[in-house]
């Protein structure tokens, strides 16, 4: 007996207003939308999906849209969430400040994977929190905010320490704060492609 190929389980951690859903195909996705306002578009859009799906099933299945912030809720208690991970990440925070710090399994001089990191960006807690709950042989699209234009900060760096040690790297590029006019954000932004681990 043949086993029947899953459908790829895609995590949108940020979903806003789902504007990269018409570029998906053949995935199952699970979406976190913290606005309450935003969260009831995103249902409108997922019953259009799952109606056009009976005529056109390469569009993606929307399995659940979860009306709260991602980084309170435990991912692998999700309605679509388990140890194992997602196939497929998307995170594009907002890019604000948050006061709690950010872990990162860096190793120590006797071996310990242990350091803390002091981050108080929003963009890197989601970002790791996410490649965590990426499965060995996925891939995670995420964006992070420039410090400072063609330049690595301190922050960064030890940001980019440990994407690089845990992580295949496939692509990082820097995009003009002009791909982003009326959306409030007014700096560079880095887009991250992980390619498993």
């Amino acid at each position: 007996d043949t086993k029947p190929t899953e459908t790829p389980v895609l995590l949108d951690m940020t979903a806003g207003f789902g504007n990269l859903w018409p570029f998906l195909s053949n995935c199952s996705i699970t979406a976190f939308e913290n606005n309450s306002n935003t969260y009831q578009y995103l249902s409108s859009v997922s019953r259009m999906f799952n109606h056009l799906r009976r005529d056109h099933e390469f569009l993606p299945r929307i399995h659940d849209i979860i009306n709260e912030n991602v980084l309170t809720t435990s991912l692998s208690s999700s309605a679509h969430g388990d140890d194992l991970g997602y196939d497929y990440i998307l995170a594009t925070p907002d890019f604000a400040k948050t006061n709690n710090s950010v872990t990162l399994p860096f190793p120590d001089s006797k071996g310990a994977y242990h350091f803390e990191v002091k981050s108080d960006r929003l963009d890197h807690h989601v970002a790791i929190l996410g490649l965590q709950h990426l499965k060995p042989n996925g891939r995670m699209v995420f964006l992070l905010d420039v410090e400072k234009p063609q330049a690595i900060s301190r922050m960064e760096s030890y940001f980019y320490q440990y994407i690089h040690t845990y992580f295949n790297v496939d692509l990082i590029v820097e995009m003009s704060a002009g791909l982003f006019y009326g959306s409030g954000h007014e700096g560079n932004v880095r887009m991250h492609v992980i390619a498993g681990k």
